[in-house]
């Protein structure tokens, strides 16, 4: 059953507050906290704005190999908005998951210990309740961590999230990431406008070097990602009481979209948002998607207060 989009344009233009604000956000983004996840110490970004708007907080899940700084305008923009985010700077996970054995069976290993990092995180920070967002591999990680912990999480936003293609094959997978960092990377040099500083252009090589660090654990995250399949998850998860939406570009050759619509339907997710532009947009455009999110997560989070007013009206 195809799930109908919703196409999502967003304003970026920003008031003298948001400038400030922002810049506020920046300095705690540059400063991450230095804690023990399991037996590992990793960077921690807890970023929360001058003045929360919502009391739980988001989880934001990189993709493959990717860390937060590849994130930092997402994960700033989020928290302008009005959210504490958290974040790990721990691209492979953790080294030893920190998953039971009964919920490891059938899981790849890669996937668990990203998901360890997540989880232990959020445990590090006391947090009892969380929303989440994630980008790519880290849909099938985060999904995968609310699965095994539902009554931590509520709702979920995905951008270009993997597992959601049916049957897919290494090779295609790799051809695909292929094909999206040469249409990245021709599309930046050709760019004249103001997002082209040598700060926004690192981010497609962070991740590149994340998988020079560890070719192994990389590969595997690979192979991990293209046997992937986590709609059934979504669609038990939605019968929990989370609620989950995609944001997903049209020119997206990793996970291309004409194959996530064909395999997703309403039985699985909340929300489909359709948006210009490729696999890794979410970085390199981070305003236009960054307000895509905010934007999906505010929708979420009425949905789930509708809901819970209603339940209380019920049960009194």
């Amino acid at each position: 059953m195809e799930f109908q989009p919703q196409i999502h344009e967003q304003k970026t233009d920003k008031s003298e507050n948001d400038l400030e604000t922002i810049s506020r956000l920046e300095e705690q983004f540059a400063h991450p906290e230095r804690v023990r996840l399991g037996d590992e110490e990793v960077n921690l970004y807890d970023i929360a704005p001058p003045k929360l708007k919502f009391e739980i907080p988001t989880v934001f899940a990189p993709g493959f190999s990717a860390t937060p700084i590849v994130h930092e305008p997402n994960i700033v923009g989020i928290a302008k908005d009005g959210r504490r985010v958290i974040a790990v700077d721990s691209p492979q996970g953790l080294e030893k998951p920190t998953v039971s054995e009964e919920d490891s069976i059938g899981h790849a290993e890669v996937e668990l210990a990203k998901l360890s990092s997540i989880m232990e995180a959020l445990k590090e920070r006391g947090i009892e309740k969380t929303d989440g967002v994630a980008h790519s591999e880290g849909g099938v990680y985060l999904i995968l961590a609310a699965w095994l912990n539902s009554d931590k999480f509520r709702n979920i936003v995905l951008v270009e999230p993997g597992g959601m293609i049916g049957k897919d094959n290494v090779f295609r997978l790799v051809k695909g990431m292929a094909n999206e960092l040469v249409d990245q990377f021709k599309g930046e040099s050709q760019r004249t406008d103001l997002d082209r500083q040598p700060k926004k252009l690192q981010s497609p090589m962070l991740p590149l070097r994340a998988i020079g660090a560890d070719l192994r654990r990389s590969w595997g995250s690979v192979k991990a990602i293209a046997e992937s399949d986590i709609i059934e998850m979504l669609r038990d998860l939605k019968e929990r009481g989370i609620h989950i939406s995609i944001i997903h570009g049209v020119d997206d050759k990793v996970f291309p979209m004409d194959r996530v619509q064909k395999e997703l339907g309403p039985d699985a997710i909340t929300g489909f948002y359709s948006v210009r532009g490729g696999h890794n947009e979410v970085f390199l455009r981070p305003e236009q998607y960054t307000g895509a999110i905010s934007a999906a997560l505010d929708a979420l989070d009425a949905k789930s207060k509708k809901e819970e007013a209603a339940r209380n009206a019920t049960a009194v």
